[in-house]
């Protein structure tokens, strides 16, 4: 019997195939040259699709790199899938071991854990922690760094430049502007802030009255060496 009459046996099969055996001098039944034969439908004898099951207890190999095991299904070259896939459990990349070592590519985009870690189409990370970002589409100039507006969106801001500025300036929120002159004092005033206080009168002394500090003088009188003690005013 040769392949085309083993072909049109099987498509006269009907009924259940408990066990079907062939033995040739090859391991594949052909068509004739330029034709093309249904080999096997399970479930259906229409040729519009097939149902059950095939089952082969040593596994199936497809040109000897891709096989089919009880250990799972291994793809030399690539694998195409149109519509959908669906995995259960771990997916590792580049080694069966978990010490993955390849890429995982998705021109659509990467949604991983109900869009906790999202990666759009054009590369943008657009979801970390399940919280939104929105990124800046260039790079940042030297030393600048990412701000956010509260709602995700980045965006790059340059450092402020720190300048020399006067103590008694402006710029310190707690001063009130003054000039130094030499032997100037700094205090604390009514406001409250720090303040310029003038240097005082030659032979003046710091003086506070409980509440505030300034200038003061005093004079000694009386008579030196003598029994009249030193007045101090």
């Amino acid at each position: 019997m040769n392949n085309a009459e083993i072909v049109a046996w099987i498509k006269k099969i009907e009924t259940r195939i408990d066990r079907l055996m062939i033995r040739g001098t090859t391991s594949t039944i052909a068509p004739a040259p330029g034709t093309w034969v249904e080999f096997l439908n399970v479930g259906s004898p229409s040729t519009s699709a097939t149902y059950g099951e095939v089952h082969a207890s040593g596994g199936f190999v497809f040109g000897a790199l891709s096989y089919i095991t009880a250990g799972g299904l291994v793809v030399t070259g690539g694998l195409g899938v149109t519509g959908g896939a669906s995995i259960t459990g771990g997916l590792n990349v580049g080694s069966a071991t978990g010490a993955a070592s390849g890429q995982v590519k998705a021109s659509a985009g990467l949604d991983l854990a109900g869009s906790k870690f999202v990666v759009d189409s054009s590369g943008n990370l657009t979801a970390v922690n399940n919280v939104a970002y929105s990124w800046p589409a260039a790079q940042g100039g030297a030393t600048t760094y990412l701000t956010n507006n509260g709602s995700g969106t980045l965006t790059w801001a340059t450092t402020a430049t720190t300048t020399a500025h006067n103590v008694l300036s402006a710029t310190h929120g707690d001063t009130a502007a003054g000039t130094v002159v030499r032997g100037d004092i700094i205090y604390g005033n009514s406001t409250p802030a720090w303040a310029r206080l003038a240097v005082g009168a030659a032979n003046a002394f710091l003086r506070t009255d409980g509440t505030d500090t300034g200038w003061s003088s005093f004079y000694l009188t009386g008579t030196s060496g003598g029994t009249t003690s030193l007045a101090v005013t």
